[in-house]
């Protein structure tokens, strides 16, 4: 039986790089049987980091929604556990966004590119 996969956890845990959990989470994201949208994902991480691209590059203030345009009860909670730094997003939504084009133009297989965009964003600082 395949153990379940929560991603709002599981994005949670690649933002704070809990290695231990996300590579335990991987391996149901590698799992052919486990049903999981990996394209959905891909689009949930790459809106993650959009949000986190725009809350990291800026230092953190109160007024954080208007400068940004992401609510302060989504940019808290990413300023508190982003442990990515404001580069690093910006490179992660392009690894995101190469897996995504090349799974749909038929370059790479889901499984294999969405696990290895997962681990390479994993190593970002």
């Amino acid at each position: 039986s395949v153990a379940e996969f929560e991603v709002f956890p599981f994005i949670s845990r690649l933002f704070s790089k809990d290695y231990k959990y996300v590579l335990e989470d991987l391996k149901i994201i590698e799992d052919p049987t486990s049903g999981i949208n990996r394209i959905g994902l891909l689009t949930l991480l790459y809106n993650k980091f959009y949000e986190a691209s725009k809350v990291m590059g800026l230092p953190w203030d109160k007024d954080i929604e208007s400068r940004t345009g992401v609510s302060y009860f989504h940019a808290k909670p990413i300023w508190t556990n982003c442990k990515f730094k404001h580069e690093s997003c910006l490179t992660a939504m392009r690894i995101i966004q190469d897996t995504e084009s090349g799974i749909k133009q038929g370059r790479y297989s889901e499984i294999q590119s969405v696990s290895a965009c997962i681990v390479s964003i994993l190593t970002l600082k």
